[in-house]
């Protein structure tokens, strides 16, 4: 059983540095006809930074990791400031309240995995290599979505499969493994000039 036939949208955190990002948002969501769209925002430069901070303070990949995982919310917030008809929650009865009143809720992922998976934040690998595609994955998991679309600034092959994007460097290592329940799978390059859609995995 699906919740409200959930689409969860990846958005790569290169992305954010896309000058019409609001308008590509909005065509990727149309085009997949995303009933009740729900944004999770990756991280971007703001991770990376955080990433090269650990070689100079030397904390742990558990503390950098979980570092990584709250700066997701600035981006998320950032977003919010000019994609108007969205909103920053952290349950799924607010995404509720969004879809109800026509409006998209970003998920803060930091605050939706400590409420709502079962062992919180120890819940994901504590490793560099579990990013944001495999913690949407998650996400997805946990409100049972229908489908996770991926949008990227790549194209996706359409003779490559999950672990030859792994190998490609496309998605992190972890995606396969997490993204086994979700029943439909989507790439999107949103920096093409014409939004295609490639299903990866089809309901």
């Amino acid at each position: 059983m699906f919740h409200e036939n959930i689409t969860v949208f990846k958005v790569g955190g290169s992305l954010l540095k896309l000058p019409n990002l609001k308008s590509r948002l909005e065509d990727a969501i149309a085009l997949c006809n995303a009933e009740n769209p729900l944004l999770v925002i990756g991280g971007g430069s703001l991770t990376d930074f955080v990433h090269s901070l650990q070689a100079i303070h030397n904390y742990n990949d558990s503390t950098g990791h979980r570092l990584a995982i709250q700066a997701l919310q600035f981006n998320s917030y950032l977003v919010e400031a000019f994609f108007k008809q969205s909103e920053v929650v952290d349950d799924y009865q607010n995404c509720q309240r969004l879809w109800a009143n026509q409006k998209i809720p970003i998920l803060n992922p930091f605050t939706f995995l400590s409420k709502h998976s079962k062992d919180g934040l120890n819940s994901i690998p504590a490793s560099w290599s579990f990013t944001t595609d495999s913690i949407s994955a998650k996400i997805s998991e946990i409100l049972k979505a229908r489908e996770l679309v991926l949008l990227k600034s790549v194209n996706w092959s359409t003779k490559s499969n999950i672990l030859s994007g792994v190998q490609k460097g496309y998605i992190d290592p972890y995606f396969e493994q997490y993204s086994k329940t979700i029943p439909a799978l989507t790439w999107i390059n949103l920096r093409s000039t014409v939004l295609t859609s490639i299903s990866l995995r089809s309901v």
